[in-house]
Parts: C-alpha cells; sequence; structure tokens
C-alpha cells in the first residue's frame, strides 16, 4: 500500500521534481517507509512506500523496466500476481523480486496496458508511463478500492492518490464548488470529494486514461451492469440453489487466504457481525494467530459480541475504546484525512480502530465490507422484495391495461425502496433541481428476462447500491486506513466472488426474514447460529458522541457561504434535534471548511470539546 503523486506536461513544457516534493509530504502517512521521486523532462513520478510485501529495496517504487522505457508507480495490490508471473515467466520474462509490483510492471510493459489492467484482481490505483510512445496511462482497479484523483494546471496533467496532495501543489489554486454542497447534503454517498473543488476529476472505478502530449481518452473496462449477464442468471434459476453455499464459500476461503499474503503481521475487524465474523473464522485457518480488532462504544453491544466469536473461534479480540471525548477529538482529524465531510459517524470509530492496529505493530487489517451490496444484506433490500411481491400479488387481481399501468407507475417512481441515508430533506433538494447519476429504471429494463419482477428489482437494487453505497464505504476504508498506515483488505470483493454474486439464482439472496441467504448458511458452519442470524447493527455509533456540537454552526464558515445570520442559524440548530445525521452532515462542512481554510483538526477537536461540556 502506498501514496503516488506525479505530473505530466506537455513537451514544451518543463517539469521539476520539486513540484510533487510537497504533494508526497501531504501522502507521508500512506508510505511512511520510504520515498523516491522519477523524472524524464516533462514526466515526474513520486512514490512513498508502506512495504508489507518484498519488504527489501526490491519491492521499492518507482519501478523501472530493464531496458529504462517502462515506468510504474501503485498503490495497492493484485492478489493474482503468482499467477501472472507463471504467465510472463512462460514467454521470456525474467524478475528480480517476488513482490506484485515487478509483476504489475512487466504486465503492463509487456502485455500492453489496454490487455494487462483488466486481468488484475486486486485493488489498485496506477501511474505507468511508457516512453517507448511518451503515453501516461492511469488506472483504478473494478470497484475503486484504491482512489486516483487528477487536475489540470498550466498544461500539466496532475496526479495522486489524494485531493490534499493536489491542493499542496505549488500553483495549485483550486476553489471549492459552493453550489456542490447541496447536491453533497442531497445524496453525500455517491459524491466523490473532490468534485467540491473545481478542476479536479477522479480517474472512474473499473476505467484507465491514456495520456500523451495532445490529448487524453478514457476506456471503461469494467462497469456492474454490462458485467451482468442475465441468460446466466436465468440459466442458474432452472438449477436451483444447489450447492452454491459450497460454492460461495471455496471462492470466499480462497480470497481471504491470497489476502493475507504478506510480510508483515495481519489482523481482521471482527465486530461480531455476520460478515467480518466469517472473514475472521476463514483467516484463523491459514493464520491460527491472527488478532480481530473491535471498536468498544458504549451502549452499542458490539464488542461483547465480539468477544463471544473470538471465544468460539479462539483468535484474540482487542477491544478499542472510544468514547464521547475522542470521538470528539478524533473527529476533524477523520475529516482531514477523509479530504471532506464525513458520511457517517463510523468512519471516526474506524479511525480509532486503525490507530491501535498500528500502535500494536500490524499494517494489514482485513474487513467484511463488501457483502451487504452484493448479496443483499440490507433491510432496504428486503423492503424492495416485499414491495415487488405485493405489485405482483395485486396485479394477478387486475385488468390487462391496468396491470401495464400498474408496472409502469412502479418504474417511474421508486422502484428500489430508499436507504436509510435518503431523508426528507434530501428528497426536498432532489426536488429542486438535484439529480443522481443512475437509473434504477435502466437497470430493470437490462434485467427484463429475469423472472419474477420481484427477483429482477431485487438484483437491479443491489447493482444499484453497489455503485451507490459502496463507494463511500471503500472511501471510508482507504482513507481511515491510511490515516494510520494501516493497509486494508476487502476479500469480498474480489473478481470471482464478484461474478458469483452478480449471477445468483432468484432465492439466493433473501429467504424469509434474512438476507445474504448463501453468505450465512456458509458463515452457520463457522460461527453460532445467534450471531449468523442476529439483527444487523451496521457499525452503530450512538448520536450522543456528536449532539450539542451544533452550537458551532453559529457563525461558522458554514453560516456565511449560504448567508445565515446568527438567528437563522439557531433556528436551523434547533431543527436538526429531529434529524441526527444533517446535524452530523451540516457540522461535519463546518469542519471542513474550517479545515480547508488552515485551521488545524488538534484545534478543532479542543473546540467540540468544549461545546460537548456545555450542552
Amino acid at each position: 500500500m502506498s501514496g503516488l503523486a506525479g505530473v505530466f506536461a506537455n513537451n514544451e513544457t518543463s517539469v521539476d521534481t520539486t513540484e510533487v516534493d510537497a504533494m508526497l509530504d501531504l501522502l507521508k502517512h500512506r508510505g511512511p517507509d520510504s520515498l523516491a521521486v522519477w523524472q524524464d523532462d516533462n514526466i515526474v513520478l513520486g512514490h512513498r512506500l508502506l512495504a508489507n510485501l518484498d519488504t527489501a529495496d526490491l519491492g521499492a517504487q518507482p519501478i523501472v523496466s530493464p531496458d529504462g522505457v517502462g515506468v510504474l508507480v501503485y498503490d495497492g495490490k493484485v492478489y493474482n500476481f503468482d499467477q501472472l508471473r507463471c504467465e510472463l515467466k512462460a514467454e521470456g520474462i525474467t524478475f528480480r523480486s517476488y513482490g506484485d509490483a515487478e509483476v504489475v510492471l512487466h504486465a503492463l510493459h509487456h502485455w500492453g496496458a489496454e490487455r494487462a489492467i483488466p486481468r488484475f484482481n486486486g485493488m489498485f490505483s496506477i501511474a505507468y508511463v511508457d516512453l517507448r510512445c511518451r503515453t501516461l496511462w492511469l488506472a483504478r482497479d473494478r470497484l475503486g478500492i484504491k482512489p486516483l484523483v487528477t487536475m489540470y494546471l498550466n498544461n500539466r496533467l496532475l496526479f495522486a492518490s489524494e485531493v490534499k496532495a493536489l491542493r499542496a501543489h505549488p500553483q495549485c489554486a483550486v476553489h471549492l464548488r459552493a453550489e456542490k454542497l447541496l447536491q453533497w447534503l442531497a445524496e453525500p454517498r455517491q459524491q466523490s470529494h473532490c468534485l467540491l473543488f473545481d478542476r479536479l476529476e477522479d480517474v472512474a472505478p473499473g476505467s484507465w486514461w491514456r495520456v500523451d502530449e495532445s490529448s487524453v481518452s478514457r476506456h471503461a473496462y469494467f462497469t456492474l451492469p454490462e458485467a451482468v449477464d442475465s441468460r446466466r442468471i436465468v440459466g442458474a434459476a432452472g438449477a436451483g440453489t444447489a450447492g452454491l453455499v459450497d460454492r460461495f464459500e471455496t471462492l470466499l476461503d480462497a480470497s481471504v487466504r491470497t489476502h493475507l499474503v504478506s510480510d508483515t503481521p495481519v489482523a481482521a475487524m471482527c465486530s461480531g457481525g455476520v460478515d467480518s465474523s466469517l472473514i475472521a473464522a476463514l483467516a484463523s485457518k491459514h493464520d491460527p494467530g491472527i488478532v480481530g480488532y473491535v471498536a468498544d462504544i458504549p451502549a452499542t453491544g458490539e464488542a461483547e459480541t465480539a468477544e463471544r466469536v473470538g471465544n468460539h473461534l479462539g483468535v484474540k479480540i482487542k477491544r478499542v475504546p472510544l468514547d464521547r471525548a475522542l470521538f470528539l477529538r478524533l473527529w476533524p482529524l477523520a475529516v482531514q484525512h477523509s479530504d471532506g465531510p464525513l458520511f457517517h459517524a463510523s468512519d471516526v470509530a474506524l479511525l480509532a480502530v486503525a490507530q491501535k492496529c498500528h500502535q500494536d505493530g500490524n499494517k494489514v487489517l482485513l474487513t467484511g465490507e463488501g457483502s451487504d451490496e452484493f448479496f443483499g444484506g440490507y433491510d432496504w433490500h428486503r423492503a424492495t422484495l416485499r414491495q415487488w411481491r405485493k405489485i405482483e400479488g395485486l396485479r394477478g387481481l387486475l385488468t390487462r391495461p391496468a396491470r401495464r399501468c400498474m408496472k409502469q407507475a412502479a418504474l417511474d417512481s421508486m422502484p428500489f425502496r430508499p436507504s436509510w441515508g435518503w431523508t426528507a430533506d434530501s428528497r426536498v433538494l432532489l426536488s429542486m433541481g438535484v439529480e443522481t447519476s443512475l437509473s434504477p429504471p435502466d437497470l430493470l429494463s437490462y434485467l427484463s428476462s429475469v423472472q419474477p419482477a420481484s427477483e429482477r428489482a431485487l438484483i437491479g437494487h443491489c447493482i444499484h447500491e453497489t455503485r451507490m453505497h459502496l463507494p463511500w464505504l471503500l472511501h471510508r476504508h482507504d482513507r481511515m486506513g491510511m490515516a494510520a498506515s494501516i493497509e486494508m483488505r476487502v476479500p469480498f470483493i474480489e473478481n470471482n466472488l464478484i461474478d458469483f454474486a452478480l449471477h445468483l439464482p432468484p432465492g439466493a439472496r433473501i429467504k424469509g426474514r434474512h438476507g445474504k441467504w448463501v453468505v450465512k448458511e456458509a458463515a452457520a458452519r463457522h460461527l453460532p447460529r445467534k450471531v449468523v442470524y442476529a439483527k444487523k447493527k451496521g457499525f452503530p455509533v450512538p448520536a450522543a458522541c456528536w449532539r450539542g456540537c451544533e452550537g458551532i454552526l453559529v457563525g461558522g464558515l458554514l453560516a456565511k457561504l449560504f448567508g445565515w445570520n446568527e438567528v437563522m442559524a439557531e433556528k436551523i440548530i434547533g431543527r436538526l434535534a429531529d434529524n441526527n445525521l444533517l446535524g452530523f452532515h451540516l457540522v461535519g462542512l463546518e469542519l471542513w471548511l474550517r479545515l480547508v481554510s488552515g485551521e488545524e483538526p488538534e484545534a478543532l477537536g479542543q473546540v467540540l470539546l468544549q461545546l460537548g461540556d456545555t450542552r
């Protein structure tokens, strides 16, 4: 895991290595083990390394091909590197290291980026320079586990792992996009934080950019709708669910095994929920000494459940206490590392766990993210299934014209039940012209051959949430882990498991009252059934941790931006009593604006503590 930064200019613009120095300084947390820069005329690549595989100097980056004309900096892990190495060796390529970075370089240089990138199975962001044609390739993994942001500036393309690094460039003068703040409040899950500034752009998940001195071409090598073959789903429906649990467990166990590859200690999140507990269970088979971590937050009960899981598995569980005072001290730091306001308070809890994990000497932490989105684990997935089953039942009682009207009305209004992240305030803002970039009716149309309609809606909703809900979870994982120099790995998000989940037959996601049927059936082989079938908590953090801090909005930067006087601000604060999530978002926006303006997170933490003491 690492941080990368670079500059690619046109051939009439000179570039100095000092242009990336300040950028790399802001990425020290991502790679505290080494720092290196490579330059060739109008191109500079910089890299900070968090060494956990091939920790000798042979794993250092930037890494240059033997012929001197291919150069790579890369963040992440490609887990199928052994397989790719064997194929490359068979084609005459020799290796001097045993890590994955050299394999990635040779694959790009020997096969070409267009052929190599879709073959990588893992989490990665890549900047690769091919001097044979003076071309820069930028790429991200299929779902965007690892970040890569860009900005055009004075005939240069800047790129880096985090927004703060771009903003540190000596000539950068980006400005906040104030008109985007309402859009972020309307649907904060789907908004990239770089969009809150002008001229900043993400390299999209599952895509690569080809950049030369005159143009940029963008290509999506993986999209979820295109990855779904509805014919396979229809075919699987005839075979039923027999054998699915065995197949799933085999795939997940193989993924966990590859995610454990490291020359440094690996730990596991173990919150007591089914997903992280299953990852911990499988990991402990291959690494009996693995340690589990859980955030110990008063009144949630997760730490106690995690202890029971640990006792069942023979895994030591380390509880990380998080009280209100620590939450308020860490909140501004979490915002700073997130490069924007937080969507959920669990970001702060995850930062506390990552810090403790780092203090204990770990560099890698396995987590259970990705299961709910792919396998139908949320309450709103079940609500969508119930809604469509009601529609199917009613349609049997209606005439054909009435049935067509009912179907169209369901498609046009809200085919998927909203998640808890959507509030009345969100819908009001959306009605004022803020739009999302996704079209649920289009997803249902694409899956039109899948029957019954309720299963089609459920599959569509899972795809929708993988594009809407999962990105902020992955953003949280990367930023909070890297803030403490911890590489967080997500075994559920692996190419073979993604393909398996996308083509599950009807009935394999939700059975009766329980979502994630195939996951829970596999988990029941390793965990107590009370844990497997317990109601999902979703990393809860009580609102008591931040309530009382809304006073920071009076006379603050957000009030100036929106034109609130003191009376208006007090009135808004009064309305937040019935909307904890909106209050958390508004205070988070205020913290972010102050951090962007130069205030330090430690000082802001003290402000929050003082406000909390007076509530």
